[in-house]
């Protein structure tokens, strides 16, 4: 057998040329976008709704602040600041305004053009100022003129918005709210009764407002 030629064996002017292999170079054209989503939020808008039977209507304007834990989600702390009502009898008017207050939240799903549909709901503690006067001098009041009432209520509402802009949101909508806890105002006359006013326990209302997307992260 042949002996394979050493390195002393390899004629001098022999040139060994090794290429090096290419290198693989990716190009990425565009620009880095980060991704944004609305974290706080504010609301304000009227509120209206049933009361008692002999306070058919009250309204007012609701007031809240929340945060989005999800893009479509809220929960928020509330106000309504109702307007005064007055229901009146032959020997008595009295002054009746809410101040709830409470947590609510709600999810809305897309739709086109610009449209959602939400599911919300809240709780809500209610106390209530009612002052009452005399109107007849035949009544005497016996108890304080003026007291505030504490009461309770839970309710779910359905709305409709569209956005007018990327941070603000028109939105009208329906609910049914349940009071919890109510108290009835009564005027006794010696063994007689009468009911002034008595919360119902169902509630209708509406209402209509303005969200309003403050900061994005």
């Amino acid at each position: 057998p042949e002996a394979s030629p050493d390195a002393s064996e390899i004629p001098s002017d022999t040139t060994i040329d090794l290429e090096p292999e290419p290198e693989l170079t990716l190009t990425l054209e565009g620009e880095v976008v980060p991704v944004v989503r609305p974290w706080l939020r504010a609301r304000a808008g009227y509120r209206g709704q049933s009361y008692a039977p002999t306070l058919a209507w009250m309204s007012g304007v609701t007031l809240a602040i929340g945060v989005r834990p999800a893009p479509r989600a809220h929960v928020e702390l509330l106000a309504d600041i109702m307007v005064p009502s007055r229901v009146s009898t032959d020997a008595l008017e009295l002054r009746v305004q809410p101040f709830p207050f409470g947590v609510a939240g709600g999810y809305a799903w897309p739709l086109p053009r610009d449209w959602d549909v939400e599911l919300a709901g809240r709780v809500a503690l209610e106390p209530t100022r009612r002052s009452a006067t005399a109107t007849s001098t035949q009544l005497a009041l016996t108890a304080s003129p003026e007291r505030v009432v504490w009461s309770a209520s839970a309710e779910l509402d359905l709305a409709f918005g569209v956005r007018l802009a990327p941070s603000a949101r028109l939105a009208f909508g329906l609910g049914l709210a349940a009071l919890l806890v109510r108290r009835d105002t009564v005027i006794s006359s010696g063994d007689a009764q009468q009911v002034v006013i008595s919360p119902s326990p169902l509630r209708a209302l509406v209402w209509a407002g303005f969200d309003f997307d403050l900061l994005w992260r």
